[in-house]
C-alpha cells in the first residue's frame, strides 16, 4: 500500500512562491496560491543575480544560462567627480524581473497555480493545516509556506508585530 502523497499550500505566486513551489515539488504535491487575479507581468525592475540565485534556479530545473541577462564580471564605483574609485572581480547577471518569472511561471503546472486567491486565514488542524481564502474556498496540506511579500497576510496573521520599515537607502545602477 503507497503512502498518501504530502501536500503543500503556498501562499504567493510571484518568485519566491514559484521558486518554492517548483523545489517541493520533489516531496509534495504542489498547489500555490496567488492574491492578483490575472497573470503577473511587469512587477519589479532590475535585479541582479549572483551564484546562490543560479545554484537555486538549476535546482529548479530552469534553463537560465542563454537567456537570464547580461553577465558582469567586475563592479566598478566611482566617486563624486566620476573617477573609478574602486575596481572588484564580481561575476553577475543582470536582468529584470520578468526575465526571472517567465521561466519560473512556465515551469510550474497551471492546473496548481490558483489566481485570485486572497488569504483570509491559516487554521492550524490536527492533521495539517488549512488557508481559507475571500471567495469561500479552502486549502488543505500538511505544510503552508508563505511566501506573500511585503504585505504577507501569512505573516500578519501569525507575527502581528512585525511590521515591515523602509531600510532608508536607495541603490542606482547603469548599464553600459
Amino acid at each position: 500500500m503507497t503512502e498518501p502523497a504530502r501536500r503543500a499550500v503556498v501562499i504567493g505566486g510571484s518568485l519566491a512562491g514559484l521558486f518554492t513551489g517548483l523545489l517541493l515539488r520533489r516531496q509534495f504535491d504542489v498547489d500555490i496560491y496567488e492574491r492578483a487575479d490575472a497573470e503577473l507581468a511587469g512587477r519589479g525592475a532590475g535585479i541582479v543575480t549572483h551564484a546562490l540565485l543560479w545554484e537555486a534556479l538549476d535546482a529548479a530545473g530552469i534553463a537560465w544560462r542563454d537567456a537570464l541577462g547580461i553577465e558582469v564580471r567586475t563592479r566598478r564605483y566611482f566617486d563624486h567627480d566620476g573617477r573609478l574609485a574602486l575596481e572588484h572581480p564580481y561575476r553577475q547577471t543582470v536582468t529584470a524581473w520578468d526575465r526571472l518569472y517567465d521561466p519560473l511561471r512556465r515551469a510550474f503546472p497551471s492546473a496548481h497555480y490558483h489566481r485570485g486567491k486572497e488569504l483570509v486565514a491559516v487554521e492550524a488542524r490536527p492533521d495539517g493545516v488549512a488557508a481559507r481564502f475571500a471567495d469561500g474556498s479552502v486549502a488543505e496540506g500538511d505544510v503552508l509556506i508563505g511566501a506573500d511579500g511585503v504585505r504577507s497576510a501569512v505573516r500578519a496573521q501569525f507575527l502581528p508585530e512585525v511590521v515591515p520599515i523602509y531600510a532608508g537607502y536607495a541603490a542606482w545602477r547603469s548599464l553600459i
